[in-house]
């Protein structure tokens, strides 16, 4: 199976378009690679896309109806033309050009394909015409990162109910990897300050805070009363969170996140060691 990485460099694209009359002689493009997001590349480069099957469905009605041979979809592009040409010698038929064209550029023709009024309707690939072969069409971009623009165009307008169905499915695959995530960076300043009854600032507010831990580090005489020297420890509004001597510590991370100034109290002077983690 595939990877998450490889999943998310082949997602698939489907080609659905219908010709009709109101499309008139108007330049209909079918695909051009995807831009590809900025969480997976460079803003402006794009998907190479592998078109994989293309195909139309004609119904013609406005013309007069014609026997055509069965033709093989393994057929090359120039068997195909001489079933064609050989009908369209005998038969009343309109022309659809096929083309191609870098965006913004103008388009380039790849060959002309007569469609005929077979009732009910009539399927033909198409991938023959643009590659030459049944495989893939292979469609990328310039230099300059422009995408190629697969596209058709009738030269006699569709006219009546007629239409043409174009269905195809093209697979896409970026051409670099994703960025890894960059990793962050993280330095390390340790203080020790003196807590006193009158509240005070230990640590700084600091906008690039990543952690910090505050330990009351104090170790009172036996016969002292404990509660004398536990350090409050302030962030934000309220009384705070109570360190007891002898080890007690408490730590701002990602889940309780504050860059604001920290303070800290307590009833008798007591020792409070604090370390701070900056990114960089």
């Amino acid at each position: 199976m595939f990877s998450d990485q490889e999943r998310f460099d082949f997602p698939v694209t489907s080609i659905i378009k219908t010709i009709s009359p109101q499309d008139d002689t108007r330049l209909v493009d079918l695909y051009s690679p995807s831009l590809i997001t900025p969480l997976d590349d460079a803003v402006g480069t794009r998907y190479a896309g592998f078109v994989t099957f293309l195909t139309a469905t004609i119904t013609i009605r406005s013309i007069g109806e014609v026997d055509i041979p069965p033709i093989p979809e393994s057929a090359l592009p120039e068997d195909v033309q001489k079933i064609l040409d050989e009908v369209s010698r005998l038969s009343q038929f309109k022309k659809m050009r096929l083309m191609t064209r870098f965006e913004g550029r103008t388009p380039q023709e790849i060959c002309t394909v007569p469609l005929f009024n077979q009732t009910p309707f009539y399927r033909i690939s198409l991938m023959p015409y643009f590659c030459g072969t049944n495989n893939t069409i292979d469609v990328g971009s310039d230099k300059s990162g422009a995408g190629e623009v697969l596209s058709l165009q009738m030269i006699d307008p569709l006219a009546g109910s007629d239409k043409i169905f174009i269905r195809g499915s093209v697979i896409e695959r970026a051409s670099r990897r994703l960025p890894k995530p960059k990793k962050t960076e993280v330095t390390y300043q340790s203080y020790q300050r003196a807590v006193t009854t009158d509240e005070s600032v230990v640590l700084n507010s600091n906008p690039k805070r990543n952690n910090a831990t505050f330990v009351n580090f104090s170790d009172p005489p036996a016969t002292a009363n404990w509660e004398d020297y536990v350090i409050w420890i302030r962030q934000g509004d309220g009384r705070g969170k109570p360190l007891f001597p002898r080890g007690s510590s408490y730590q701002i991370n990602k889940e309780n996140y504050w860059s604001g100034a920290v303070w800290a109290s307590s009833s008798l002077p007591t020792q409070l060691a604090v370390e701070e983690g900056s990114e960089i």
